[in-house]
């Protein structure tokens, strides 16, 4: 289970970079340098920095500290995974909502300021942003909770190999699967529907990361009916106010 954790966000990445090859989407403009170093970035440090602190965080601070807590929730593997998979992801919608609006969507915006959306910007982010979502702020206490943490982890690797296959820039239509794309939005967060959220002229829908529920809820659903978006947004600092501190003026 261990391995399949952790091999799950790494397969997905490699799936999605070569589908990107066999059919791509709208090409779009290419990553200048600015945006390697913040995608790269970005990557080692939702993919790698805040899953392993996270981890450390449960096992070697808060279990210790508090043994009464851990598996106060008896919920079971499947119970501890729909925790992670649906009741985090609502968090994390309220959340990213509300990071696109007034003084906190300085800590959005490096996501939106890249031209081309691909695997590679998935966690293209200002360098410390990532210790701000609800996956670090909340996943190892929930962790803690659960009598089975194993579930917890598996929901949160499933949700990070939906964030690398949303913003995917593959073609579905050359695959024959844009069939199959519709029906899952039913359900799922589809790369197209991430795409709209991603249009630099009106990014305000389509918040969700891995259920479409709470858009459709909270009326932010957008069917998208355009190709996908390649635009930056238009208030972006500078690259390294992106990387370092998105606030204060352009340059």
């Amino acid at each position: 289970m261990t391995l399949l954790i952790a091999f799950l966000p790494i397969a997905a990445f490699g799936i999605v970079w070569a589908l990107e090859r066999v059919a791509p989407a709208a090409p779009g403009p290419a990553h200048d340098r600015w945006d390697w170093t913040l995608n790269l970035v970005g990557l080692a440090v939702q993919g790698a920095g805040v899953p392993l602190l996270g981890l450390w965080l449960t096992r070697d601070v808060l279990a210790p500290a508090l043994p009464q807590l851990a598996g106060a929730l008896a919920i079971g593997f499947w119970g501890a995974f729909a925790l992670n998979f649906i009741a985090i992801d609502l968090l994390y919608y309220l959340q990213h909502r509300a990071w696109h609006k007034g003084p906190l969507w300085r800590l959005h915006i490096a996501h939106h300021a890249g031209a081309r959306v691909d695997v590679w910007a998935t966690s293209r982010n200002t360098s410390w942003a990532s210790f701000l979502f609800v996956y670090f702020l909340i996943n190892p206490w929930a962790a803690l909770l659960c009598d089975s943490p194993e579930g917890f982890y598996l929901g949160a690797s499933a949700t990070a190999a939906l964030d690398l296959w949303r913003h995917g820039r593959i073609d579905y239509r050359r695959l024959g699967l844009d069939g199959a794309m519709r029906a899952l939005a039913a359900v799922l967060i589809v790369p197209a529907a991430h795409f709209r959220h991603h249009d630099a002229a009106k990014p305000n829908a389509n918040f969700g990361a891995n259920l479409s529920i709470w858009d459709r809820l909270f009326g932010t659903y957008e069917v998208p009916v355009a190709a996908p978006a390649s635009s930056a947004a238009l208030d972006a600092p500078s690259p390294l106010r992106q990387l370092l501190w998105p606030f204060g003026a352009r340059s």
